[in-house]
C-alpha cells in the first residue's frame, strides 16, 4: 500500500498511519522528526523537511530519500537499506553505512573523506563536497559521481567501475583508468591530452 501526503502542511508524522503501508511519500513538510512510523514500511520519500536526526527507522526499509534536511551524522540506519539518498544536508563523516547499501546518494554535504563504505555498494554519488583523494573505494563500485570536489589525481579506482563523472575538479592528467570503464565525463579539469581509449561518452 502507499500514501501521498506531500505538500500537506504536515509539522509531523501522522500517528495513524494505515496498516501494512510500505511506501510513503511526505516529503515537502515541515516534519522535524522521525517518528510514528510503520513495521512494514519499506520506502520512505521525507526529502525538503526541517529533520536534524536519523532515528525510528522501521527495520524492514530498504530505500531511504531524505534529501535536503539538516542531518548532521548518518546513525540508526536499518540493516535493511538498499538505497540511500541523503544529498544536501550538514554530514561531514562517511559512517555507520548498512552491510546492505547498493546505491549511497550523498552529494552536496561537508564530506573530507571517503571511507567506511559498505562492500556491497554499487553506486556512489557523493559530489559536492570536499573530498581531494580517491581511495577506499569498494572493489563492487559500477558507477562514481566524484564532481565539483578537489581532486588532483585519478587513482585507486575500482576494476568494476563502468561509469566516472570527475568534472570540475583539478584533475591534470588522465590515468589509471579501469579497463571496465565505459562512460566518462571530465569537463572543466586541468587536463591537456585526452586517452585514447574505446570510452562511449566522452565529455570534455
Amino acid at each position: 500500500m502507499e500514501l501521498d501526503l506531500s505538500y500537506s502542511c504536515l509539522t509531523e508524522i501522522p500517528k495513524d498511519l494505515p496498516d501494512a503501508l510500505e511506501k510513503l511519500y511526505i516529503g515537502n513538510n515541515g516534519i522535524t522528526k522521525l517518528e510514528n512510523l510503520q513495521d512494514t514500511l519499506k520506502v520512505l520519500y521525507i526529502y525538503k523537511n526541517d529533520i536534524t536526526k536519523l532515528e525510528n527507522l522501521p527495520n524492514t526499509l530498504e530505500e531511504l530519500y531524505i534529501g535536503n534536511n539538516s542531518i548532521t551524522k548518518l546513525e540508526n540506519l536499518p540493516s535493511s537499506l538498499k538505497k540511500l539518498y541523503i544529498g544536501s544536508n550538514k554530514i561531514s563523516k562517511l559512517e555507520n553505512l548498512p552491510k546492505t547499501l547498493k546505491i549511497l546518494s550523498i552529494g552536496k554535504n561537508q564530506i573530507c573523506k571517503i571511507q567506511n563504505l559498505p562492500d556491497t555498494l554499487q553506486t556512489l554519488n557523493i559530489g559536492n563536497n570536499k573530498i581531494s583523494k580517491l581511495e577506499n573505494l569498494p572493489s563492487t563500485l559500477k558507477q562514481l559521481w566524484i564532481n565539483n570536489n578537489q581532486i588532483t589525481t585519478l587513482e585507486n579506482l575500482p576494476d568494476t567501475l563502468e561509469e566516472l563523472r570527475i568534472e570540475y575538479n583539478i584533475v591534470s592528467k588522465l590515468e589509471n583508468l579501469p579497463d571496465t570503464l565505459e562512460r566518462l565525463d571530465i569537463r572543466n579539469n586541468l587536463i591537456a591530452k585526452t586517452p585514447k581509449r574505446n570510452i562511449k561518452y566522452h565529455w570534455l
